[in-house]
Formats: structure tokens, sequence, C-alpha cells
């Protein structure tokens, strides 16, 4: 009977130790994935200040391409409007003075 309980107890003891050689086996994938998330998050957090600075950069540029520029060109409209209209008032005079020579022509 002693030995019967020996083999027993000797078969419960494998199938502990196998139980544990799973458990470390598990515990070590866990902390080998567990670097490998680490190692991701700091990829994304570069990759996220990259995108931040890039961003900031377009900003800036789009400012200065677009938005300056356009700021400009609506301050510079009335003057543009101004100079039209001059334009306009001095073709109507060119018009009267070429209606006025035709007419001297005509005599």
């Amino acid at each position: 009977a002693n030995s019967k309980d020996c083999k027993s107890t000797l078969r419960r003891c494998q199938e502990g130790e196998k139980h544990w050689q799973t458990l470390f086996n598990d515990e070590s994938k866990l902390l080998s994935n567990q670097a490998k998330v680490q190692s991701i998050l700091r990829q994304l957090s570069v990759a996220s200040r990259s995108i931040g600075t890039a961003s900031g950069e377009l900003s800036g540029m789009i400012n200065e391409a677009v938005l300056e520029p356009a700021k400009r060109l609506s301050s510079s409209l009335p003057n543009i409007s101004q100079v039209v209209s001059r334009c306009d008032q001095n073709l109507q005079k060119v018009s009267e003075c070429k209606t006025k020579l035709d007419k001297v022509l005509e005599k």
C-alpha cells in the first residue's frame, strides 16, 4: 500500500510540476508581451510628438502662405476699389473726349 501511495504522490508531483512549468512559461510570455507593448507605446508617443510638430509646422505654413496674404489682400481691397473707380472715371472722360473729337472732325 505504501508503494501505491508513493507512486500516486509522485504522479501528482509530476502533474504539479507540469502545471507550474506551464504557469512559468505563461508568465515569461506575458513579460515578453509587456515589453513589446511598452516599446510600441514609446514608438506611438514619439510618432504622436512628430505629428504634433508637423501639425504646428503645417499650421504655420498655411498661415504664412494663405492667411497672411489673404489679410493683406483684404486690407488692399478698398484701395483696389478706389483705383478701379478712378479708372472707370478716366475711361468715361476718354470716351467723352473721343465723342467731342469725332464731332469736331465731322465738321
